[in-house]
């Protein structure tokens, strides 16, 4: 069975959550099949060894409209002469089913969220011609993962599919060898003192529901923390390169450091006592959830951002809150740094990206044969 995917933005090497969801995925698919994936031309072409990288179309959102990209992704498709057509994401809907046709392949859409209904939740006006777009990919595929129940039952009630080829295949993760010394070193870079709990939150900034969630912890959860019997530092990492954005700098209180992006955001997952998502909008699997508690972080978040998440395996270390009771938010995140263990072996067993690989290979093996 080969595999030919098409990414339209940069995930090698994967900094963050999407990009990460992508890349892990295909590199741990990679070992059970042969991968070309088709991607911009920022992504570094030999990030990974289990598949092949072809980094040929034009990055920007124009790719999706352009006919010289479509015909460069076609003569891609043609030389791989690949059984399955793995689309990430349903943006470039048209071009999937041009090659569906023309090379009879079977299409795969992958699903990182419900795209139009994320965008029409953020007040994007567009978001009826994003809802056309992936009708149309959806539709014109013959397997559909979706990394959450919910989310493959609203795919099925919106776009009319059939359930028997929908799946779920979440949002893997993966196991980390700590460094005990994380701490000391994140403090001594900030200048911070080391009987502080380390708090953090990290993700795109230049994102609305992060913006917004940055906004509440300078404006809700900071001033409430002020007030516990505790000294402590959040810590805020993440890329923030828009203009329309800035005005996140400008937000200030003593207890919070914005740090931006970094090279290693490794040291700041491993250096903190607890991860707090502040964001209220409920789009999906919340990656940053899963990451944080790879990391044997507790995590402090909303009761409607952890779709996806099965927490059976997380007692004591999930600090859920009712939405925007941002008393409570602070109090749970004072309480979530009294005590750290580590987190169940079984959450990684189900969420190891090996595991879901071979799930997922597994399918499309199945789907190929058919």
């Amino acid at each position: 069975m080969k595999i030919v995917s098409l990414v339209w933005f940069k995930i090698f090497p994967a900094k963050y959550g999407g990009q990460k969801g992508i890349a892990l995925f295909e590199e741990h698919l990679g070992k059970h099949s042969e991968i070309t994936c088709i991607c911009s031309d920022d992504n570094e072409k030999d990030h990974c060894s289990s598949l092949t990288v072809l980094p040929i179309i034009p990055k920007g959102k124009w790719q999706f409209i352009n006919v010289l990209t479509w015909i460069k992704i076609l003569k891609a498709i043609k030389k791989e002469k690949a059984d399955i057509f793995l689309l990430e994401h349903p943006y470039h809907a048209v071009i999937a089913a041009m090659a569906k046709r023309i090379y009879k392949m079977k299409l795969v859409l992958h699903e990182h969220n419900i795209e139009f209904l994320r965008f029409k939740n953020i007040g994007k006006k567009w978001w009826p011609v994003l809802k056309l777009v992936e009708r149309i990919a959806s539709k014109q595929s013959d397997l559909i993962f979706y990394k959450t129940e919910q989310e493959r039952l609203q795919a099925i009630e919106f776009f009319g599919l059939n359930a028997a080829k929908t799946f779920v295949i979440p949002y893997g993760v993966e196991s980390h060898e700590m460094n005990p010394s994380a701490k000391e070193m994140i403090c001594q870079r900030h200048n911070i003192p080391a009987d502080n709990k380390l708090i953090l939150f990290a993700g795109t900034l230049d994102y609305e529901p992060n913006a917004k969630a940055v906004e509440n912890i300078y404006k809700e959860i900071a001033p409430r923390l002020s007030k516990q019997n505790f000294r402590f530092t959040i810590l805020i990492c993440g890329r923030n390169k828009f203009q329309s954005f800035a005005y996140l700098n400008k937000l200030k209180h003593s207890s919070v450091l914005m740090i931006g992006e970094v090279d290693c955001i490794e040291d700041y997952f491993m250096a903190a006592d607890v991860f707090i998502n502040p964001v209220e909008e409920e789009n999906g699997i919340q990656t940053k959830n899963l990451e944080a508690l790879s990391y044997h972080l507790n995590l402090v978040c909303f009761e409607n951002t952890l779709a996806g998440i099965d927490q059976k395996d997380l007692e004591n270390k999930v600090f859920s809150v009712d939405h925007k009771n941002w008393d409570e938010f602070a109090a749970k995140t004072a309480k979530s740094c009294e005590n750290n263990a580590l987190t169940r072996v079984a959450f990684f067993e189900n969420y190891s990206w090996e595991s879901i690989a071979k799930k997922s290979a597994n399918i499309l093996c199945q789907l190929n044969k058919n």
